[in-house]
């Protein structure tokens, strides 16, 4: 007998080394997935230069209608000339039912709408003191500690110190202290 081996009755003994498997569906699968990604892309790539496209196309259609607005709100964002501002005097009084224990300090500036105004606002100065004193004295803590209540009573204010000039309007109220204690 020989010690070479048969080819019939031998079967080869396998070989140690890196196994091949066969990976169809995962292979498939990925590149399904890359296909996708990459038409997803593309769509959402088209979509946007379109959409530039078409809004630069717009934009280019409308230049001169978007120009007159733009110079509209130009000529509205100039800063109005503003009248003159009276400082009045500071107040100090108790607030209502606080039984002397809770204050208001505050001082008032007014925007005057003319030099006639100021001069007005300078000759009536006692009764617009006067004026206040009564108004915030009767005013309760609740009513006057959110900035709600503050805008409204501004609104007051302003409607109040109108009633007693004749040469003309305020514009606008300013608190340029407002303090509760």
């Amino acid at each position: 007998m020989s010690n070479a081996p048969s080819a019939t009755t031998e079967k080869p003994q396998a070989q140690p080394g890196p196994v091949l498997v066969a990976a169809g569906p995962a292979i498939k699968a990925k590149k399904l997935n890359l296909i996708v990604v990459l038409l997803g892309g593309a769509l959402l790539g088209g979509g946007g230069v379109s959409g530039y496209w078409m809004l630069s196309k717009k934009n280019v259609e409308n230049h001169g209608e978007d120009q007159k607005a733009a110079e509209a709100a130009a000529e509205q964002s100039k800063p109005k000339a503003r009248g003159k501002v009276v400082k009045l005097k500071p107040i100090i009084v108790n607030l209502k039912h606080s039984k002397g224990t809770r204050y208001l300090k505050i001082s008032i500036g007014v925007e005057a709408s003319s030099e006639e105004v100021v001069k007005e606002l300078e000759t009536l100065e006692f009764p617009l003191a006067d004026m206040m004193q009564e108004k915030f004295s009767t005013l309760e803590l609740e009513k006057v500690d959110t900035v709600e209540a503050r805008y409204t009573l501004k609104r007051e204010l302003l409607i109040e110190i109108n009633e007693l000039l004749e040469a003309g309007p305020v514009n606008k109220i300013f608190f340029a202290e407002f303090i509760i204690q």
